[in-house]
């Protein structure tokens, strides 16, 4: 099985960042690698966070 992370922006309809995990993992394990490549990009296009 696996489990797919995604931050939107419900807004603009926009869709910053999706992830695909296997899903022995709790969502807890998984945020950190979520977070931080998120926000790299949205400070890359110099969005704010």
């Amino acid at each position: 099985m696996y489990l797919c992370s995604m931050a939107v922006d419900e807004g603009a309809g926009v869709i910053s960042h999706i992830q695909a995990d296997f899903a022995d993992r709790r969502d807890s394990v998984l945020l950190p690698s979520i977070v931080e490549p998120l926000h790299q990009r949205l400070l890359a296009q110099q969005l704010p966070w």
